[in-house]
């Protein structure tokens, strides 16, 4: 709690909190209970980003706690084709509920394509087609740019 004060009164422009849930990509990450980070949320008047842990699966459990957004890293295996280049990232989190008054949605189910940051958001759909129809919608938007 002291170090989160201290920091804001520093000048940080945002805090990065956690572990707040069991992480293996840090060995010496220091867990930061719920309770604390809502009482770390409640003291500071800056942004608060949870971090450590993190999966779509817990991230639940922080809707009550203050923070402004997480930080996710996921682990998984890569398989590359030959001469194959990732050139758009694509987030699928179907139980990520938007909030319309907060994310400026119609719905609690959005789906966000960025084409300058090369990224796509699908929230709150659990229905696997928007995956499909978002790829589509990138190749009908780059591919007559190119020629196709």
């Amino acid at each position: 709690m002291e170090q989160a004060v201290e920091a804001e009164k520093n000048g940080a422009d945002y805090l990065g909190v956690g572990a707040v849930f069991p992480t293996g990509s840090k060995d010496d990450a220091v867990d930061v209970s719920l309770e604390v980070l809502g009482q770390i949320c409640k003291e500071v008047k800056i942004p608060v980003v949870a971090i450590g842990g993190i999966t779509e699966e817990n991230v639940h459990e922080l809707s009550e706690s203050g923070i402004c957004g997480i930080a996710v890293i996921e682990h998984r295996r890569c398989f590359f084709l030959a001469g194959f280049h990732e050139d758009y990232t694509i987030i699928a989190a179907p139980g990520f509920r938007c909030c319309p008054e907060r994310d400026h949605t119609h719905s609690e189910a959005a789906i966000m394509i960025d084409y300058e940051k090369h990224l796509v958001l699908i929230a709150g759909t659990q229905y696997a087609g928007e995956i499909k129809k978002s790829v589509f919608s990138v190749m009908n938007y780059i591919l007559p740019k190119s020629g196709v």
